[in-house]
């Protein structure tokens, strides 16, 4: 499964770049309306996908803003082992997302098909910790 940017059409038939994802939506029988539906309505219909999850910092706030921890991937086995031990509900998996093809995601999207998916993919800590100019060999 290719993710791929989908071409507007031509531009005097579009309204706007909303306009354009709502008609590609229908069109292809995946759109979702939150019109008439609350904020934590909205919150909880999202499924979380956690890039760089680390330990699950940003997913601890997720999931105290109502969302669902679906998926965790990170290359430190010790935050990996935190992550599991805090989203047992969640696949992990420790991976160097450099070396990880996007299609091994296929699984836990196609499972998720009818729910709003966020990839959430916050930069690693280390680099910008005043502290990791002591190992100035670490590729982080």
């Amino acid at each position: 499964m290719g993710f791929s940017r989908v071409a507007p059409p031509h531009p005097r038939r579009v309204k706007s770049l909303t306009h354009h994802r709502t008609l590609h939506q229908r069109e292809k029988g995946c759109f979702m309306s939150f019109k008439d539906w609350s904020a934590d309505q909205i919150a909880h219909s999202i499924r979380v996908f956690d890039f760089f999850s680390g330990c699950g910092g940003t997913s601890i706030g997720m999931k105290a803003a109502g969302m669902e921890i679906v998926f965790g991937l990170d290359n430190d086995p010790d935050a990996g082992k935190t992550f599991e031990a805090k989203f047992p509900e969640a696949a992990f998996l420790e991976r160097d997302i450099q070396q990880f093809p996007t299609e091994d995601l296929t699984p836990y999207v196609e499972a998720d098909s009818d729910r709003v998916l966020l990839f959430s993919a916050c930069a690693p800590c280390q680099p910008f910790f005043p502290a990791a100019t002591r190992c100035p060999t670490s590729p982080r």
